[in-house]
Formats: C-alpha cells, sequence, structure tokens
C-alpha cells in the first residue's frame, strides 16, 4: 500500500491537472456543439422567417386579387343588369310596336274600304242621270247643268277625301 500511496500521491498530484483539462476539453466541446446548435436552429428560424414573409406576401397578393375580382363582379352585374334593363325596354318598344303595326293595318284597311266606298260613290256619280241610265237626257238643260254643277261639286270632294285618304294611307 505504500507503493500504491506513494504513486498514489504523485497520481493524485497530476488528478486535478487532468480532471481540469478533461473538464475544460469536454466544456470546449460542450460550447462547440452548443454554438452548432444555435447555428444550425439560427438558420432554421432565419429559412422560417423567409418562408413566413414569402407566404404574408402571397396573402397580400391574394387579397389584392381577391378585391380585384370583387370589383370586377360588381361591373359585371352593373352591366348585366344594365343590359338586363335594356332588354326590358327593347321588349316593351317590340311589343307597343307590334301593337301599333296592327292598329296600322287596321287603319290602313279601314282606308282602303274607304277608298272603295269612295270609287263606287264616283262611278255612281258617272253612271247617274235622270235614272234610266242615259246621263239625263229627258231633262231640260238647265236642270241637266244644275245636276251636272252638282256631280262636279259631288265629284271634287270625293277628290278632296281620296286624296285625304291616300296621304294617310302613305305616311302610315
Amino acid at each position: 500500500m505504500a507503493i500504491w500511496r506513494l504513486g498514489g500521491m504523485a497520481k493524485l498530484g497530476a488528478m486535478p491537472g487532468v480532471i481540469l483539462g478533461l473538464g475544460l476539453g469536454l466544456g470546449a466541446c460542450t460550447v462547440s456543439q452548443l454554438k452548432q446548435d444555435t447555428d444550425v436552429r439560427q438558420s432554421r428560424v432565419a429559412a422560417k422567417e423567409n418562408l413566413l414573409a414569402g407566404d404574408a406576401a402571397r396573402q397580400d397578393q391574394l387579397r389584392a386579387e381577391s378585391r380585384q375580382l370583387e370589383v370586377e363582379l360588381r361591373q359585371w352585374e352593373s352591366s348585366l343588369d344594365a343590359l338586363q334593363s335594356e332588354l326590358d325596354r327593347l321588349q316593351r318598344q317590340t311589343a307597343l310596336a307590334g301593337e301599333q303595326t296592327r292598329q296600322q293595318s287596321l287603319r290602313k284597311e279601314q282606308l282602303a274600304q274607304q277608298l272603295e266606298q269612295f270609287q263606287q260613290q264616283a262611278d255612281m256619280l258617272r253612271r247617274s242621270g235622270d235614272g234610266n241610265g242615259n246621263g239625263g237626257a229627258g231633262l231640260p238643260v238647265k236642270a241637266q247643268r244644275s245636276e251636272l254643277q252638282e256631280k262636279q261639286k259631288r265629284l271634287k270632294h270625293l277628290q278632296g277625301e281620296v286624296r285625304k285618304a291616300l296621304e294617310l294611307l302613305l305616311n302610315s
């Protein structure tokens, strides 16, 4: 035991240096390992921050696109409303025009019938005379003249009516 003691004392004196050296060596390894871990974690944090910044930019871009699409949708709906309104107006005008066309057609038919009546009256005046179809040959000259004047007056009146009816027919 004495050897161990003598040798042990010598060893014991060196032991704190070895322990201190080991402690410093282990401490240095631990510090360097911690520094490496910190660097790796800081890199991950920086990468995630970049990723988050990119996501935030993308969200901002999507919000802007969404607002633009909402504006376009409102404009489109407004345009659609305006087109529907115009379509309704045109349909009302078409229905009204159809009614006016029917009324014009009826008016033209009435005018054509009126012209036919005028033609018949004019034909009767031309054929009439003394009632037997000989043009008033049995009447005295004065009566014939008076009758002719009356016929001319009636014919002129019929001509005026025919002109009016024709003008209405042409203008409708």
